[in-house]
């Protein structure tokens, strides 16, 4: 088992193993990975024909496992083993529940799962975001008519030709923030999809009011029926914008698909309202696990589990 630090080159392997796990998550979107993952120390492996990142966070090893198969103990053994030749903490992030319950029935008393509320992604039904029917829509539809109302707008796709307008928009809705670690991050990846936009497949629109971008999404198909959505941004200037580009973006471009993710709210009060907003039809649910124990009781176990003695 070899790690390998991600880079573009790396795109089609990673791609056709998430592809695979028909895992709905966006941290299990190839084109995600690759656009974060180039800026954080985060790495890749093939594990039993299952792709597992790794992230590497002071004295800890985070592993996401992509998918679960009846080869899931044997996995958990083999990363464990690598922790601790790397010698940190193993921890498990991106769980889905099966995997989770996993974990209680074969390393009963070594690790502690707990439902990641805050890292769970929200899912809604394209066709429901980009018609807005029913009362439970209607303030979401006002904002949208009252938008209509109010402004002269223009929806295009995003392509090459116009996402050096986005790039400049996206400077104005930094300007008057204060920059931190996470916006930093997030301005590099942001910076990363606009560069490689056409090769990893992104789709993306923009709305224009008087001439001007004044807001643009972008995101990628995760499964067959699936897209999530990466990157959303407006101008503050006009309240309505969100709301439009939301629906914009759904009617025109997301018809293909079922449903949309539109990724996790972080623990952030306002992002779980507006998202909550929104009525998703189910979230995908995911678990973090950390070993109570040293790795050396994990192989311990694993070895009598098996009857072996050394």
């Amino acid at each position: 088992m070899q790690f390998q630090k991600i880079t573009m080159d790396h795109y089609d392997e990673i791609k056709n193993y998430l592809w695979k796990s028909k895992n709905r998550g966006c941290n299990f979107s190839a084109g995600n990975i690759i656009i974060w993952g180039s800026d954080l120390d985060i790495s890749y492996g093939i594990v039993d024909n299952v792709i597992v990142f790794r992230t590497l966070m002071g004295t800890e090893a985070v592993y996401h496992i992509a998918e679960y198969t009846e080869d899931f103990p044997q996995i958990i053994q083999k990363l464990s083993e690598d922790a601790r030749g790397l010698g940190v903490k193993m921890q498990l992030a991106d769980l889905n529940k099966e995997m989770a319950e996993a974990l209680e029935e074969y390393y009963p008393s070594l690790f502690q799962a707990e439902y990641d509320r805050d890292g769970s992604d929200y899912v809604y039904e394209v066709q429901a975001l980009a018609e807005l029917r029913g009362k439970k829509y209607q303030k979401k539809k006002n904002h949208v008519n009252r938008f209509k109302r109010n402004y002269e707008f223009t929806y295009e796709t995003l392509n090459r030709e116009n996402i050096p307008e986005c790039i400049e928009m996206a400077e104005k809705w930094r300007e008057g923030r204060e920059m931190n670690s996470s916006l930093e991050a997030e301005k590099k990846a942001l910076e990363n999809a606009f560069r490689y936009y056409e090769p990893l497949g992104f789709q993306g629109g923009l709305l224009r009011v008087n001439g001007e971008v004044m807001a643009f999404t972008l995101g990628e198909a995760v499964t067959e029926d699936t897209f999530v959505t990466h990157f959303e941004k407006a101008l503050d200037s006009i309240p309505e914008l969100y709301a439009m580009i939301n629906q914009q973006f759904a009617m025109n471009q997301l018809r293909g698909f079922r449903y949309v993710n539109r990724e996790e709210d972080l623990g952030v009060e306002g992002l779980r309202k507006a998202k909550t907003s929104y009525h998703p039809v189910f979230m995908v649910e995911e678990y973090r696990a950390s070993l109570k124990e040293c790795c050396s009781s994990l192989c311990l176990w694993y070895r009598k589990k098996l009857g072996r003695t050394a």
